[in-house]
């Protein structure tokens, strides 16, 4: 993997205590907490806004990060994701050079929300922002695989349609079977199933933090009327697909060293 992770697009090894991956998710759980009081401080001060939020990304990664936030056009069929910065080279064209990382966010306007942007979707993708930060193979296996795809052959729409979604575990397993069996290529398969696996994961914390910030808010502001919180883990079986893929990515891994 030698795709280039500049230095704006990645945490420095000295904030990064504990290098497992439960200590880099720590680490991301401290700085999506120190991101919530921030813009918690704009809000009382009567700064909600977008240019705000693009603040306090600022304020948390010290100034040395490259994340930029931009406000969803209404009436798209965009939804709130956070993007690879790519550098653009002089012929206007994206190079493989990952620069930052753009948040793209739907203003909706919500009880719970900050600048128009409902608190759980807001953290919930300042989570994975922080996740990219934290997890820099984690990016270049997603650049790696995102090559590698083509308009018969996307793993982003296989991704939303069956593991992003309310399908039973056990669908998804044939048809991710079918799928790596008979679509994707010998040569990429490891790398689809963990780049599938780190979707999951940061979906799984993505989901969770979202809605442990949204109680948060209730409970600051309790007399607010608020509709039902609802636990798209569970909605949509993600943990036990975490476990399914983990053993498929397992298995393709041992047969791959027997072909050795």
């Amino acid at each position: 993997m030698k795709n280039p992770i500049a230095i704006t697009a990645r945490i420095s090894p000295k904030w990064i205590k504990d290098g497992t991956v439960q200590g880099r998710y720590a680490l991301v759980q401290q700085l999506e907490n120190k991101f919530y009081s921030r813009i918690k401080q704009y809000q009382n001060s009567g700064k909600d806004t977008f240019e705000y939020i693009q603040k306090s990304y600022s304020y948390v990664l010290e100034g040395h990060k490259y994340a930029i936030v931009k406000n969803i056009e209404p009436n798209t069929n965009e939804y709130s994701a956070v993007w690879l910065g790519r550098q653009v080279m002089r012929d206007g064209s994206l190079s493989d050079n990952i620069t930052g990382y753009v948040v793209k966010l739907n203003n909706t306007h919500t009880q719970e929300d900050f600048a128009g942007v409902n608190i759980e979707v807001l953290m919930h993708e300042s989570d994975h922002l922080f996740s990219y930060f934290t997890n820099p193979k984690y990016v270049q296996r997603l650049i790696k695989v995102s090559k590698s795809e083509t308009e018969e052959l996307c793993y982003e729409k296989f991704f939303t349609d069956y593991f992003q979604s309310p399908i039973s575990t056990e669908k998804c397993t044939s048809a991710l079977k079918d799928f790596i069996t008979n679509l994707v290529p010998k040569e990429q398969k490891i790398d689809v199933l963990q780049n599938f696996r780190y979707k999951l994961i940061n979906e799984i914390n993505g989901y969770n933090t979202g809605n442990k910030y949204l109680r948060k808010e209730r409970e600051l502001y309790p007399d607010k009327e608020y509709p039902v919180i609802f636990n798209q883990v569970q909605i949509m079986h993600l943990k036990e697909k975490l476990k399914m893929l983990s053993e498929i990515l397992k298995e393709t891994i041992q047969e791959e060293r027997k072909l050795r």
